[in-house]
């Protein structure tokens, strides 16, 4: 089958067609009855005829540095402050130093793909988002005039699905009955986010006022995160901040079972509303990063594996389905804009209960 960014398409006739540009200009069309055949005639085909792989260029006042930092501005509009952040790292972390100097063609960036993923070892998401970034810029230069047009398909990485991490009911028992020695406002978080699937960045925002401990319920209206500022273009540092949830699905109340919400009545007291829950201050804060290493600590004081804070919430999604709670209760609980997502993300299915729902077979014997 054809990859991506390749112009080749199967016709109606049962025939496959390869389309490309010759040397004058022209667009030209060639045929076989097979993928592999065509394949190689193209190859073939463009070997012989084909001129030298093009580059990109820009008109004499644009630079690729202007480019990007032309459409930096139109996001600057556009985005949130996280998502503005994170193009303006990939741009001058990963981008500007190796294209400043570099020509951009299919080859320079296919090795430059190469690079990011083999010499410097990045994940495959962060390879992909690096790549989907520079594809925008070059669109909009072309768009805006700003480059000649670029015609040639890029590939962007395959980004291959993890296993999710997911506590078995063996590890959630052990982690549960650790917290329940002794239930603090710093470790209220895990629980948070083990019964109710709070994000980190949810819990590190929450305060009290968020919390109706009489109807059960939590309003999540932002989250808080650690994002790069730039003072100058070339002293990139961080700082935390406090923003809207990643989505407008985020943005939710949820309930909380009873036992949670007397842990949350008892904690509460004493507390002004404007207070974070994990401080019980109004001031002082626990950002995100500092929330995983504490957590990492609880584990391992509960003789648990290292797991990533996240896979609270992801066990938290397949104890629900386990449970039978409805899928589209619980896609909503957790802010995800449809049911599919839910499923296909978040939801492991333990050898156990796949054991269980395979005797209820036995009926039928």
């Amino acid at each position: 089958m054809p990859k991506r960014g390749e112009n080749i398409r199967k016709r109606k006739d049962g025939r496959w067609e390869a389309r490309y540009i010759t040397e004058d200009g022209k667009r030209k069309s060639i045929y076989s009855k097979s993928y592999s055949e065509l394949k190689q005639k193209l190859r073939t085909d463009t070997e012989e005829k084909a001129p030298t792989e093009p580059t990109i260029e820009t008109n004499v006042d644009t630079s690729f540095i202007k480019i990007c930092e032309l459409w930096l501005k139109e996001k600057e509009i556009k985005n949130k402050r996280s998502t503005f952040a994170r193009y303006r790292e990939i741009i001058y972390k990963h981008l500007i130093p190796y294209f400043s100097d570099c020509p951009i063609s299919r080859d320079s960036i296919n090795t430059f793909i190469i690079n990011k993923s083999n010499t410097e070892n990045l994940q495959e998401k962060t390879v992909y988002d690096i790549v989907t970034v520079l594809m925008q810029i070059i669109k909009y230069g072309v768009n805006m005039g700003h480059i000649q047009d670029f015609n040639y398909g890029i590939s962007r990485p395959t980004i291959h699905k993890k296993e999710l991490e997911v506590l078995t009911e063996d590890e959630q028992k052990k982690l549960v009955n650790y917290i329940k020695q002794t239930v603090t406002y710093e470790n209220i978080g895990i629980l948070l986010s083990l019964y109710s699937g709070l994000r980190i960045g949810e819990i590190c925002a929450l305060k009290w006022q968020d919390i109706d401990i009489n109807s059960g319920t939590i309003s999540i209206t932002k989250t808080m995160q650690r994002i790069s500022v730039a003072d100058n273009k070339s002293d990139i540092k961080t700082a935390v901040i406090t923003d809207t949830p990643k989505s407008q699905k985020s943005i939710r109340t949820i309930p909380i079972p009873d036992f949670l919400k007397t842990e949350l009545k008892r904690l509460s007291k004493n507390c002004l509303p404007s207070a974070y829950v994990l401080t019980a201050s109004e001031t002082k804060y626990t950002e995100p990063r500092t929330y995983q290493y504490k957590f990492k600590k609880y584990l391992e004081q509960a003789g648990i594996r290292n797991i990533n804070f996240h896979a609270l919430r992801h066990t938290f999604a397949t104890r629900a389905i386990e449970q039978n709670i409805d899928i589209k209760v619980l896609s909503e609980i957790l802010g995800h804009s449809t049911i599919n997502f839910t499923l296909e993300r978040y939801v492991h299915i333990s050898l156990s209960f796949k054991k269980q729902n395979i005797e209820k077979l036995n009926v039928c014997y």
